[in-house]
């Protein structure tokens, strides 16, 4: 089968969104699927076009920053020259030109499967506001013309503003994150040796991802004083990056000098090597997120052997409910988070036994499986290619 994937973030972009996307397309790849890939060129170095393990990548050109992607004019015509070849679009959303796209595939009589990574949740501010509604507008029309709509798991779907109106037209598709058998980054991996040793640490306790409202860090920064005052001898490192388009962290640095002798900021560990010294060196690992379809970091977590507290909201507690590799804590809940991270604190790695449970649902064989229900769904019995 012919596949066109439709994403604003793409290799080498570093975000969940970006590594699950390539993630899927490698193992369709390996399956003898042909996939291309679409995407917005953020960095102005990368080539035009490429070929990565077998994938096509076009990366149209940027016209107009907004919020944290640049809208791209330039994908229009691109998609527009790419769309007669294809006998799927496998669309990721969010998508600044989620609608435009939908209208065109539906006019070309294409096959859509519109894959949501979660909905668009913005700090404050009309502005914002308004962004939402239109995002909202464009993804209810994309799903009702859409032969499919997906997402990680059916709890989030059933809560997301967007999708719990599809189910109908629902399909859960689990997308791959095995992290690859390599071997960890030795200068991350001597860095976290020796903050351990300087620090005293008896445990160190990570969290990741961009640092935004959506992320809920600083339900985190408020526990950080519950947890030390219980367990003085823990130390929290964060791996990520505070990204210009939300002043998010300028508005809780108080929280975090508050608590800046117990925290390590990382940086931003790109590469898979660095990332797998990062987790295998922690003890614990923290997801306090608002919102979050279900949160790639921790998979990759739980796939080096470390439990992770996560709060329990929709998407992002499937894993740790169904594997019982972790712990959840209430949303928007200081105290519940802190006590859940000394509760696993106290029970130790030993203790949480669902490691295998949680890899056997991410395994790529899984994702095969259900990608291939949904292309039966959309096409009968006779598939393409």
């Amino acid at each position: 089968m012919k596949i066109l994937f439709l994403a604003e973030f793409f290799y080498p972009h570093w975000t969940g969104y970006a590594q699950a996307t390539l993630r899927a397309a490698l193992r369709l790849t390996e399956a003898g699927h042909e996939c291309t890939v679409l995407a917005t060129r953020h960095d102005p170095a990368l080539p035009p076009v490429e070929s990565y393990r077998g994938i096509v990548i076009h990366r149209a050109e940027p016209w107009l920053p907004i919020s944290r992607t640049q809208y791209s004019w330039d994908s229009l015509i691109q998609f527009s020259r790419l769309v007669g070849a294809c006998d799927l679009i496998f669309l990721h959303t969010p998508h600044s030109n989620t609608l435009p796209f939908s209208l065109m595939a539906k006019i070309r009589r294409k096959p859509t499967l519109v894959f949501l990574h979660g909905d668009l949740i913005l700090p404050q501010g009309w502005h914002n506001r308004l962004l939402e509604k239109i995002f909202d507008f464009s993804m209810h029309l994309a799903c009702r013309w859409a032969a499919a709509v997906s997402t990680s798991v059916r709890d989030y779907a059933e809560h997301s503003r967007i999708l719990r109106h599809y189910l109908h037209k629902f399909h859960p598709l689990l997308l791959p994150m095995e992290m690859p058998q390599e071997a960890p980054d030795p200068e991350v991996t001597a860095l976290l040796t020796r903050l351990r040793q300087e620090k005293g640490a008896e445990a160190l306790v990570g969290f990741a991802g961009r640092f935004v409202e959506e992320k809920a860090f600083d339900i985190l920064l408020q526990a950080v004083p519950l947890v030390v005052r219980e367990k003085p001898r823990v130390h929290f490192v964060y791996a990520g990056d505070f990204p210009h388009y939300e002043d998010f962290f300028q508005r809780v640095q108080p929280l975090w000098d508050q608590s800046a002798q117990h925290l390590t900021h990382l940086g931003l560990l790109r590469g898979e090597g660095r990332m797998i010294a990062f987790f295998r060196h922690l003890d614990l690992f923290v997801l306090p997120s608002r919102s979050d379809c279900f949160a790639i970091v921790q998979a990759e977590a739980m796939s080096q052997g470390v439990p992770v507290v996560v709060t329990n909201i929709p998407g992002a507690r499937w894993l740790v409910r169904t594997s019982g590799f972790g712990l959840l804590a209430e949303p928007e809940d200081p105290a519940s988070l802190a006590a859940a991270i000394l509760d696993a604190l106290t029970r130790g790695k030993a203790h949480f036994s669902g490691q295998e449970t949680a890899m056997a649902f991410l395994h790529h064989r899984n994702f095969l499986q259900q990608f291939n229900a949904i292309a039966t769904a959309i096409f009968g019995s006779a598939k393409p290619g």
